[in-house]
């Protein structure tokens, strides 16, 4: 949550980090591949970095346009 106030990337940036554990996740249902914990860590941490910096932006934008409205 700290790295995204000094340096935000664009959000579809954020939405390609996903990409990796969802092919993971599904490769897994659909065959019987099974993934090695280091994959689900890696695959994991990247999802989780995406995704809490997607709500912080969703909720800094919704800020910003509350902040406009008043002023």
């Amino acid at each position: 949550m700290v790295l995204i106030l000094f340096h935000q990337f664009d959000i579809l940036f954020y939405l390609v980090m996903m990409i990796p554990m969802m092919i993971d996740g599904f490769v897994q249902l659909l065959t019987k591949y099974e993934s090695t914990n280091l994959k689900r860590f890696i695959t994991g941490m990247l999802f989780g970095y995406s995704l809490i910096s997607l709500f912080i932006l969703s909720n800094l934008y919704v800020y910003n346009l509350g902040i406009d409205c008043i002023s």
